[in-house]
């Protein structure tokens, strides 16, 4: 009888621990928004030219072949207001720097995992409630590209007032 108890105890500790890693990996009010297409304040969308992992972002022209590659959702950190990992429609690849504490460095997709350079804010550039700044919490930069042309990088850089998105909703 004692060999039962104890095997029922080993088995319900099992489970219990289980089932608490999975309440500890899943945000308790996570949320998923979208998918929102993010045009630049350029003129160009937000693309990912890949669904390869380390695939560079650029902006390039709205709409095209490769529209879901220009769809994005936003989900919640669980880390405060307007806290989101973004990723294409298409994965669930997070967008992150490609080395977080680098000032220039381009913005990648990445498997999502919670790390630090995948969790960004939406900002409020200029005050406009339908413009957003996609600011990096890691180090504080912006994603931004000051080109202004098609098939240029997004790079995390600082926050100036003229490198906003306008999000749009995508029909599903």
């Amino acid at each position: 009888m004692k060999i039962r108890t104890r095997v029922g105890a080993a088995l319900t500790a099992i489970l219990l621990g289980i089932g608490g890693a999975v309440a500890l990996a899943t945000p308790a009010a996570a949320s998923t928004y979208g998918p929102f297409q993010l045009r630049h304040s350029s003129q160009y969308c937000l693309e990912v030219p890949s669904a390869d992992a380390g695939a560079q972002l650029i902006i390039s022209y709205c709409g095209g072949s490769g529209t879901h590659s220009q769809h994005f959702r936003f989900e919640d950190t669980g880390g405060g207001p307007w806290q989101y990992f973004i990723h294409t429609e298409y994965n669930n690849m997070c967008l992150m720097p490609g080395a977080p504490g680098l000032y220039n460095s381009t913005i990648i997709q990445w498997p999502c995992g919670g790390l630090d350079g995948q969790h960004w804010i939406l900002g409020f550039p200029n005050e406009q409630p339908n413009l957003r700044n996609l600011y990096n919490i890691y180090k504080g930069y912006c994603a931004d590209n000051l080109q202004d042309l098609p098939f240029t990088y997004v790079k995390q850089m600082n926050c100036y007032p003229e490198g906003w998105f306008m999000l749009t909703s995508m029909p599903d």
